[in-house]
């Protein structure tokens, strides 16, 4: 029998709401016990239900009738007693003074400690302060030398010290090492300087600079104008591979929209098995990632234009079946072709985008037999193993040179 642990580990798991670690330890418990899969299977059913239950909204005078049986009924909110202490016990006072007590004695130990550790304090010895250490280069710690008196001493007695002479700006702009090694006074050979420890920065990898670029945000209302389809043409040349990001009202109406413009273009859409799931339920929320090969900057551009034509006139209809308002278009990081190393179960060294630029004298006809994937992103991810992703990685065909590496994020937004 579980227990009440991987209950609600199989729970968490159900709301994707668990580590790295966790979900192992969850994988782990399927492999081994028939009861979780069952439990697990039973919880996922559970969860789609209530998906689909229809959500009820009060009536507007459900607050009134609230007040009304409140006041009808005479109810009054029930207050609970503060528990008091039993007979014998340590009065509250007690504890406000013990913790008065240590704060006064750690407070006296700090100034104790911070007393004794400043510069210049009195070392009990010769009943003069310690001197500073000097920096006579700026940057490097001169060792301790026995202190020297620079006081006149009596009236008529001893000399002070020569001043330091200052090197001319000429010896400071030489390289020589001999402007790292201050001169003593009188001839005598400079103090040890001890060597300034190395910058730790370079070797932090918090400090590394990571792989960024910046992103364009089109507005689709706008690409019908010849500026803003001139724009996207002109970054789409710019690269080899892009991530596209659509926000989107309905995930499954603008895979829908997105579906049609890349059969339009002779591309064959593979769609996942559980993204076809989740398109029989518009109801739910739902993101889909498309990954999109051997297709020219022209055709990206065209698509998109498409997608907005076609939104356009379901926007003017009058139920309103507008999706999209925005496209974010960015150049594919590293980050990203790790994600979709992870998508499709294959080495990121094998998804380089193909090298080379396309010949403008010579038009490149599009090939036959063109594929792209369509996967569900998230809340949920596409199964382990999938028949359909193993089928297009093997019926995948080298991508022209020149042509781009697209991968398509369609995230509905809430509300």
């Amino acid at each position: 029998m579980l227990t009440d642990d991987l209950r609600q580990l199989l729970a968490s798991y159900v709301d994707g709401e668990l580590t790295n670690r966790q979900r192992k330890a969850a994988l782990r418990l399927l492999r081994r016990s028939a009861e979780a899969r069952a439990l697990l299977r039973q919880m996922q059913e559970d969860a789609e239900r209530l998906r689909l239950m229809p959500r009820r909204t009060p009536a507007p005078d459900f607050t009134l009738d609230v007040l009304h049986t409140i006041v009808e009924r005479k109810l009054r909110p029930r207050h609970r007693r503060p528990a008091r202490p039993a007979a014998g016990g340590i009065p509250g006072w007690a504890g406000l003074a013990a913790a008065a007590a240590v704060l006064l004695v750690v407070g006296f130990g700090s100034y104790l400690y911070f007393t004794a550790a400043l510069p210049g304090q009195d070392d009990g010895r010769a009943g003069r302060p310690v001197p500073k250490k000097e920096r006579p280069d700026g940057g490097r710690q001169v060792a301790d030398a026995p202190p020297r008196d620079t006081d006149p001493g009596p009236r008529g007695g001893g000399k002070a010290d020569p001043p330091e002479r200052i090197p001319p700006p000429e010896a400071v702009a030489s390289g020589s090492k001999e402007r790292d090694r201050p001169k003593g006074s009188a001839g005598q050979p400079p103090p040890a300087v001890d060597a300034a420890p190395p910058d730790p920065l370079p070797k932090l990898e918090m400090f590394q600079p990571g792989d960024v670029k910046l992103a364009a945000i089109f507005r689709l209302a706008e690409l019908d104008q010849a500026a803003q389809r001139g724009r996207l043409e002109k970054l789409l040349r710019e690269d080899r591979a892009f991530r596209l990001e659509l926000p989107c009202k309905q995930g499954v109406r603008a895979f829908e929209r997105w579906q049609a413009a890349l059969k339009a273009h002779g591309i064959h859409l593979i769609i996942e098995e559980a993204a076809r799931t989740r398109m029989k339920f518009p109801q739910l929320r739902t993101n889909f990632v498309l990954y999109v090969e051997d297709v020219t900057a022209e055709e990206l551009a065209r698509m998109v234009l498409q997608v907005a034509e076609a939104d356009r006139q379901a926007g003017a209809k009058p139920q309103g079946g507008g999706q999209f308002e925005a496209l974010v278009v960015q150049g594919m990081t590293a980050d990203d072709r790790k994600e979709l190393s992870k998508l499709l179960k294959v080495d990121a060294a094998r998804l380089q985008a193909p090298p080379g630029k396309p010949d403008r004298a010579k038009p490149m006809t599009p090939p036959a037999g063109r594929l792209a994937l369509a996967l569900p992103y998230n809340p949920i991810g596409p199964r382990p193993g999938s028949p359909e992703v193993k089928r297009f990685r093997d019926a995948r065909k080298p991508p022209r040179p020149g042509t781009l590496q697209v991968l398509l994020v369609l995230r509905e937004t809430p509300g």
